[in-house]
């Protein structure tokens, strides 16, 4: 974690909500003070949502890609799902999204030089935002923002992390997030049909993806097609 100036499993005595956060989710100064305790982490992670859903993203496809991510997560029985600080996080990673021009989204794959680099700054930006509220949760949102677009093989961004150069829960929800990306709507784009989004994820095992990871998701088809079509599953493989 050096790159990032620190480690995410340090210990905070207090949560701090910083002054540009408050402004971003719009909370009142009056709550501000309020929010001093780890307890008030899950009043963030919904203004943060809130926030993104006002931006243009879509509730359901967050909350699924948060839910993959959990099940993802206990199957490969990370130190994140065991106390579901994973789920909470992979709702906010995408918060730096919130500090770009929503309208270079809006052009899909036709993006001048310019506006993909403008984009590639969101990780970092997000993880600098969620990195600054010394908080459990926040701080596994900040790892998760500036690492969900590293590739397995080192071809992503920012830094051209590779294997396990790339936190494990980075590599869950980067997967995650294509899954939930690739079954909802976007600009101009269709859903895709599930087999073909299975499909999708398996020619770039080893490539974007971690293959471990990839095969823990092929295992549990079942499972995510009732998160991506219903939004959660009950079927007793889940525990």
């Amino acid at each position: 974690m050096n790159k990032y100036n620190g480690s995410t499993k340090q210990q905070h005595e207090e949560f701090v909500i910083t002054q540009e956060i408050a402004d971003l989710l719009g909370i009142p100064e009056d709550d501000r003070a309020l929010m001093k305790t780890d307890s008030m982490d899950e009043i963030v992670v919904d203004g943060i949502v809130d926030a993104l859903v006002a931006y243009g993203k879509n509730r359901e496809q967050i909350h699924k890609i948060a839910k993959i991510s959990m099940l993802l997560s206990r199957k490969m029985d990370t130190e994140e799902a065991q106390d579901k600080s994973i789920e909470k996080a992979a709702l906010i990673y995408d918060i730096g999204n919130l500090m770009v021009d929503p309208t270079i989204y809006k052009k899909g794959n036709r993006l001048s030089f310019e506006e993909f680099e403008t984009i590639k700054k969101h990780p970092l930006l997000g993880y600098e935002l969620l990195r600054a509220q010394k908080n459990k949760i926040l701080d596994i949102g900040a790892l998760l923002s500036a690492e969900h677009h590293e590739w397995y093989d080192g071809s992503g961004y920012p830094y051209g992390l590779a294997r396990k150069e790339i936190s494990l829960a980075a590599r869950i929800v980067a997967l995650a997030d294509t899954v939930g990306a690739l079954s909802s709507p976007r600009y101009g784009r269709q859903t895709i049909d599930f087999s073909e989004i299975f499909l999708h994820v398996q020619k770039r095992s080893g490539t974007q993806f971690d293959p471990a990871v990839v095969e823990i998701l092929m295992r549990s088809k079942e499972l995510i097609s009732d998160i991506l079509e219903y939004g959660f599953t009950s079927r007793e493989e889940e525990a």
